[in-house]
């Protein structure tokens, strides 16, 4: 039996979008999810932060510590839910991205950068800023916050880079992205190891 080539591209091209059908929509979801999560982790802890930095700008005492912990307490779980989100949304196989894929995740990193960075200079300030007994009493919630950073930061910029280093014709692009993720980890090594090495001290 014969086919005619209309007949046989014909077949090719359906046979094509069988299989790449459940690529694209989990694709699709999977940037969404990222981007949503990150959205959320965003609006969630930069509101934390700013509760707290207006806290300690008035005062230093003990008496801030139920206010200050209910926002730590606040940003652990934000964190958590984002880990909790993020990490099997990227959990499946490499996906290949357009250049505009990769500039929405490039700009997803860049809030995720914002938001570490803002974190860093708030919880520095405050472990330097408050009272020695201030201290004490908040360095439990501290320290739940900083232990969450690596969770989330190691698997989204690992899934990061692996995705990205398979784009094609967007080199400045894929330069930038891999240079801001080395900027998260960097960031995402300036909390953990000076502030948590001032917590510890305690």
């Amino acid at each position: 039996m014969q086919f005619s080539t209309a007949t046989i591209l014909a077949a090719l091209s359906f046979s094509s979008q069988v299989f790449a059908a459940p690529v694209a929509p989990a694709k699709r979801d999977m940037l969404v999810t990222v981007h949503s999560a990150v959205t959320t982790f965003h609006s969630e802890v930069t509101t934390e932060l700013t509760s707290i930095s207006s806290t300690v700008k008035s005062d230093v005492t003990t008496s801030i510590v139920p206010s200050v912990t209910t926002n730590l307490v606040s940003i652990a779980g934000s964190v958590n839910k984002t880990i909790d989100t993020i990490v099997p949304a990227i959990a499946g196989p490499v996906v290949t991205l357009s250049v505009s894929e990769v500039a929405s995740i490039y700009n997803d990193l860049v809030v995720v950068k914002s938001v570490l960075s803002n974190v860093e200079t708030v919880l520095n300030t405050t472990v330097t800023g408050v009272l020695a007994e201030t201290k004490t009493l908040l360095a439990p919630e501290i320290s739940a916050v900083l232990v969450l950073v690596t969770p989330l930061v190691n698997p989204l910029v690992a899934y990061v880079k692996s995705v990205v280093g398979t784009v094609t014709g967007a080199d400045n692009l894929v330069s930038e992205v891999f240079a801001l993720c080395s900027d998260i980890e960097s960031v995402a090594g300036g909390i953990v190891d000076p502030v948590m090495g001032l917590v510890s001290i305690l």
